[in-house]
Order: structure tokens, then sequence, then C-alpha cells
């Protein structure tokens, strides 16, 4: 839906202006000559706006009766009253603001006839000439405004023209002079000038739509004529149209904004110098995606340490070796070796005892056995983004160390506790946002056996300290930061048999296959929090809203293991697993609020999790007769929107 404007509101928008009131900035818009001296016409001149002169009061070649020149209705001449000091006031506030606009592109030495322009400020270090055809490119942007600022004087030739297309407008379009503007014979010229000095029209140039406005000069007509018109701006929904999700959540908040007179400054100039598909990619910037990927990094996180703690827990399905001191011992049958984490009841003398026992249960209650143990890991994911909703591909990058120490409390439970260190970085793809977090972490463990059926379980919980950063590429750079503390909680059961595939003492050694289902939950909490303006416009600053993030993760799959006794005493065991993994509450989003429109929250969408996975696991653990033992593992989660992989190392002491 679109609105109108008047040319002043554009320009007050544009900057902050200390205008007296909105009256007094409308009266300037509708103004198609001003002068600070005199206002002089030869020939028949036709003006559809108003004429005035301020801060003195003569006009020549209007107020004769019959004309020769015409000011048409409902349009009048103003002579150094209150509305033409007011439209002088104004116009220096416009002057001044516009003069001092960074420019994007300096134009000094160039002639501006064969130039195409986009939206955006032009410079001139001394004088601008106009020679043929100046063509100004809105882009298929109505709110597209152009600014050539001249420091010297402005001339044109004769028969030049502005020519305006793809939406350009003649009421967004202003030519600010540092001395006079003198347009040549048969000109056809579109924008406002504004000069510092005089204006000079001459024989049958045309100001089509616009104005000649002089702060502190003259302004002499010959046979012209200037029409004023109306800016129609068009609402930033309409401008990106069609677009995503997330843009048209921002550009709805600022749309709203600007209907009810509060669009700040910068975001102002978004709308005036940027092409559609620039605004796009600005609103893109603007709304904070990044934040979406905390969630789903501290996920990640602790995804990683509980599977560090449930590797501790599979080791009880799969033997370590005896000590390798003989013992002499009367006939007691085969000897007999820890299984399922149990250690010896007899003495093996010999590897290929090192098996007999594999199939299953121990053959005897064990002795207690402590173990502590320390894995080092690290992992990374990707998830796909999704251009109807506007999200961004997802990276995040996890490493930490988790260590534990668990006992033995009977021949069929075992219990621990397991602590952690984690650091993530997480980004979002065309560097629309990121950061990193330090993570503590800390769980408690255990598994009841039920013969060859186990059931398991841990709860979890993590600190993370986090730090976001995002960067606002429009109109400079714009860096903003926050650092926040957030909190997740989680818990995992999990249940299994364990199938032996292979005799104990087979030339293959020990084969199990344990199906296995497993339930996982989390619930991830992040605060409130505002964040920093580093370097840019405090405008692109962003607040965003407490949110507690929950997902629920089940399994159903099995592990494989293969107990190999070797010639040494020590004990190769190879581990698989192949699961289908499925998540629901993947959602990833944050309602964020711009600090400086009030009112403005709005929801940004990232990348989702895949809701269905398959998950892949190999791995090796040697097992030396004095306690130790060394594992290797890798892991990864494929679906058709994200992967991930993972490598371990961990070494454990029993005793």
């Amino acid at each position: 839906m679109s609105r109108l404007y008047t040319t002043s509101v554009v320009i007050a928008t544009l900057a902050p202006l200390a205008l007296a009131n909105i009256a007094g900035a409308q009266e300037l818009s509708s103004f198609g000559v001003l002068a600070g001296t005199t206002v002089t016409n030869t020939g028949a001149t036709v003006i559809n706006g108003n004429v005035g002169v301020s801060p003195n009061n003569a006009i020549t070649g209007f107020d004769d009766p019959g004309g020769p020149g015409v000011v048409t209705a409902p349009y009048a001449i103003y002579l150094n009253d209150g509305v033409a000091i007011q439209a002088q006031s104004d116009l220096t506030t416009a002057y001044t603001t516009f003069m001092n606009r960074p420019a994007t592109r300096d134009l000094t030495g160039q002639d501006l006839g064969g130039l195409t322009l986009s939206a955006g400020v032009y410079s001139f270090a001394d004088e601008a000439e106009l020679t043929g055809t100046l063509t100004l490119d809105a882009q298929g942007n109505p709110n597209a405004v152009f600014i050539i600022t001249v420091d010297s004087s402005l001339t044109t030739a004769s028969n030049s023209v502005v020519s305006l297309v793809n939406g350009a407008q003649g009421a967004n379009v202003y030519f600010v002079v540092g001395a006079s503007a003198t347009l040549g014979t048969d000109t056809a010229f579109a924008g406002n000038i504004m000069a510092l000095t005089s204006i000079t029209l001459d024989t049958t140039a045309t100001i089509i739509c616009g104005s000649a406005l002089a702060r502190n000069g003259a302004v002499t007509l010959d046979t012209n004529t200037i029409s004023v018109c109306i800016a129609q701006a068009a609402a930033i929904g309409d401008v990106t149209a069609g677009s995503d999700t997330n843009t048209a959540a921002v550009a709805d908040v600022l749309d709203q904004a600007s209907g009810a007179g509060g669009l700040p400054v910068d975001f102002a100039a978004l709308i005036a110098f940027l092409s559609p598909t620039e605004l796009q990619a600005a609103l893109a910037q603007l709304s904070g995606q990044g934040a979406t990927a905390v969630a789903p990094a501290g996920r990640q996180a602790m995804d990683s340490f509980l599977s560090r703690v449930f590797d501790r827990i599979d080791d009880t399905r799969a033997p370590t070796p005896p000590e390798q001191t003989p013992v002499e011992q009367p006939d007691t049958g085969p000897a007999t070796v820890r299984v399922l984490g149990y250690g010896p009841l007899a003495p093996v003398t010999r590897a290929g005892d090192a098996v007999a026992s594999f199939g299953g249960r121990p053959a005897a209650i064990r002795t207690p056995l402590w173990s502590v143990w320390a894995t080092a890991y690290g992992g990374w994911s990707e998830s796909d983004g999704n251009s109807a909703v506007g999200s961004y591909d997802r990276t995040i990058n996890t490493h930490g160390l988790a260590a534990g120490v668990d006992f033995d409390v009977s021949p069929e439970t075992m219990v621990g506790i397991a602590l952690g260190i984690a650091h993530n970085e997480f980004d979002l793809s065309g560097g629309h946002g990121g950061g990193d977090s330090d993570i503590l972490q800390a769980s408690v463990y255990g598994r009841q056996d039920f013969g060859p059926a186990y059931v398991a379980g841990a709860l979890a919980y993590s600190f993370n300290d986090v730090s976001t950063d995002r960067f606002v590429t429009i109109g400079g750079t714009g860096h903003y930061g926050a650092n926040f503390n957030a909190h997740d909680f989680a818990a995992r059961v999990e249940t299994g048999y364990r199938f032996a595939l292979t005799d104990a003492g087979s030339a293959g050694g020990s084969i199990g296959i344990t199906p296995y289902a497993g339930l996982q939950v989390q619930s991830f909490r992040t605060p409130s929090y505002s964040e920093t303006t580093i370097s840019g416009s405090t405008d692109f600053a962003l607040d965003y809203a407490a949110r507690t993030s929950n997902s629920l993760h089940t399994e159903l799959g099995a592990r494989f293991d293969d107990t190999i006794a070797l010639e040494n005493g020590s004990v190769l065991t190879l581990r698989g697993k192949i699961a289908w993994a499925h998540d629901t509450s993947t959602d990833t989003f944050s309602q964020a609020s711009f600090q400086a429109i009030p009112d403005s929250a709005f929801i940004v969408q990232g990348a989702d999790g895949a809701s269905n996975s398959l998950l892949l696991s190999a791995g090796a653990e040697m097992a030396f007769g004095n306690g130790v033992s060394i594992l290797g593992k890798v892991d990864t989660a494929l679906s058709t929107s994200s992967q991930a992989y993972e490598a371990s190392a961990r070494i454990r002491y029993t005793w």
C-alpha cells in the first residue's frame, strides 16, 4: 500500500532537521520559486506552485494585470510574510543538511551529460556542467533519492535534459549548489535546485517536476514553466514485494514507524538511496539473524558432551583385557575376563582366554572397579538456509575436553560423574552474523544391566558465556556486539539388548550387535539482551527478547562390536553404530527489536535443523593389560538439509 510524502517529509527523514513544525516544512514543498532578494520574470512564464521572496519583497512580472507570468491556482505569491519566512528557514535547513551529507561518488571534472546515476549522493568539488542528457535511474525504487552537491556553480547547455527512469521522481532529486545555477535555453530539467545565491532560467527552459529555490540571491525567469510535484513514496514492503519472510518482517516494522513519523535518519537513508535489490540485502543485515545460531550451537555442544559420556557408558558392553601375570590354578574351568567392563576373577595365561566369556554376562560376580577417563573432541556442522524464509546457511564448529570418573556399585550397576569445557564458533553465510561461546559442562550418569539388556541415562547442564557479532555494511560499516550467559539443561535415556553373533573364542573374536532406542531432551535458555554499538550508526542496534528453545531427540538403531584378543595380551575392540534420529522443535527463531524505534518487535528465523537424520559412527579401542585403554572414534549425522562430523580421542584407566 503506497503513501504520499511531501518533498519536505523526504528531507526531514534524511537527517535530523530542526524544523519549526510539520506545517512549515510542508510549505517549502509547495514553492515552485523562492528567492532571497527578487523574483524577476519576462515572458509568459507559468508557475504551478507558490512564488515567494524573503527577506526582501520584490517580485516583478507576475503581479501586473494579465501577466505576463502566471501563478496557477491554488498557489499564491508570498512577499516576506510568515509563509515566505518559514519557507526560507526550511530551505536553509535543507540546504545545509544536503550539502553536508557524505558523498557516495565524486564526479569532479566530469560532465553530467551522458551519465546514468542510481540513487545516492554525488559531489563536485568545483563547478558542474550538463551537456546532453543526464539519466537518473531509480532501479524500481520509487523512494530513490538523488542528491548532487556542487561547491561552485551549475550550468546546463541548451537543450539539455534530466531524464527520470525506472520510477525516479523529480520531487526526490536535489541539486544543491554552492553559488549560482543557470539552465540553458530549452533545457528540460527535473528536480529541485537549491542555490546559495542566484538561479537563472534562460528562454523556454522548464522544470517539469521540481523547483528553483535561491537562499540569498534572485531568481530570474524568461518564458519558463515550473511545476512542483508531490512524490508518491511506496512502503518498504511494496518495494521489496515478493521477498522472503525475514525481509518482510523487518520491512513491516519500518513501514509502521515511517507511517507514524518516527523513522530514524539512517533507516530513511536506506529507503532513499538503495535499489530494491540493495534494500532487500540491507534488511537482511538489519534482521540480526545471527542470533538464531546461538541455541543450535549450544545444543551441538551439549550433544557432543553427552556423546562422550555415552561412549563411556557403552564401554560396559565390551571387555577389557585381564592382568597378564600368570598364577598357577587348580582346574577351575575357563578363565573369565571382564565382560561389560568387569575385571577377571581368574588370571588369564593365554591371549585366547581373553575372549572366553565374551558371549554375554560375566561368569561370576566382579570386584568393584574405578575408572577415570578423558576425551578430546572436535566437530563441525552445516545446516542449509531457506530462500523462502530468508535464512542463511549456518556453520558451527565445536571443540572441547570431557573427563569423568565412575564406579561399579555392583556387578550390574555403574554410576559416574563427568565435567567438560568446550568452545563454540558459529557463523551465517554471507556475513550475516555469528559469534562464539565458552562452555562449562557437568553430568551425572549411570547404567543398569539386566543380563544382556541394559538401561542407561544421564543428566547434564552447561553454562554458556556467549558473544555475538554483527556487521551492517550499508551506508558505511556498523559493528554490533553482545555478551550474555545462557543455560542448557539436558537428559538422555537409552535402552538396548546385546546379541552375541559368534561363540566365545571364535577366530573372529567376540562379535555382538546391540539394538537400542534412545530419548534425549534439551532446554536451552537465553536471557533478554541488548547489542552494543561498537562502530557505526546506533540506529541499527537490536534488542533481543528472552527465549527458551526446547528440543526432543529420539534414536532407533544398532551398535556393533567385535572384540579381538591379541597375542601380546591386549584386546582390540572395533565399534560401529547406525541409527535413525528424529528431532522435533528444530525451529530456530529470535524476537528482535530496534533500539531506536519503539514497539518495533519482529521475528527473524534461522536455518532449521533436520527433522530426520542418519547417524553413523566407527571407532576402535585398544585395551592394554595394565588397565589403560585408548579409543579413537568418528561420528557423522547426515540429512537432506544438514551434515555434521565429529572426531574424538579418549584415554581411560581402570583399577
